[in-house]
């Protein structure tokens, strides 16, 4: 199942290819189509963003997106995606492909999640950690000041909106093996640009 840039709804569990508008991890498409799939998903975090919504203040703008995170499985000889509620850790077994055909025991943490904008210097502007750890979907809310906000000078996507931000999903994790220490790192990936449009207070992915 491969799962690209499509609509902007969303399914509450199972994700549908009808359903995604960009379902990413490390700054790349995630699919959905064999085992290798499987681990990948739990070894990195899949997730997509929707329904973008934007306040206009006197100085700043408050943007709110709802995120979901899911994982990759085989259910009845199918791979599919379905809400991850459980998206701070996971603990899977991976073959070694020795003559002993043995498992190496993988676990994976996140110590925490947040969701940082920046501007086309690569500043960061905004961020938020409150992500929840026991919610496959919810809201988050960035606030970002108008100065920070980019101009949109991008010729062919003039109509979604004056300015824009850049947002990204940023985790610092950690991963053991066989229960060893962990190897803890921050990674981030899975970029978007928001557009927002001052005059009207829409915003699109």
């Amino acid at each position: 199942m491969k799962l690209l840039l499509l609509s902007l709804l969303l399914s509450a569990s199972t994700v549908t290819e009808a359903g995604v508008k960009g379902l990413i991890y490390s700054g790349h498409h995630a699919y959905c189509e064999s085992i290798a799939d499987v681990y990948k998903s739990l070894r990195q975090n899949v997730y997509t963003l929707s329904n973008p919504k934007l306040v206009v203040n006197e100085d700043d703008v408050t943007l709110k997106i709802d995120i979901q995170f899911l994982k990759c499985i085989k259910q009845d000889d199918q791979f599919k995606f379905i809400q991850n509620d459980n998206h701070m850790s996971a603990t899977y077994y991976y073959p070694t492909f020795d003559e002993n055909d043995s498992y190496t025991k993988i676990t994976r943490k996140d110590e925490y999640k947040e969701i940082v904008a920046y501007d086309e210097n690569i500043n960061i502007v905004s961020s938020t950690k409150n992500i929840d750890s026991f919610k496959g979907k919810q809201t988050i809310s960035l606030t970002i000041k108008k100065e920070d906000l980019n101009v949109n000078r991008f010729s062919k996507v003039q109509e979604k909106g004056s300015h824009y931000t850049t947002v990204f999903l940023r985790t610092l994790t950690g991963h053991s093996f066989n229960d060893g220490e962990y190897d803890t790192y921050l990674s981030g990936g899975g970029q978007w640009n928001v557009f927002i449009d001052l005059e009207t207070g829409k915003a699109t992915l």
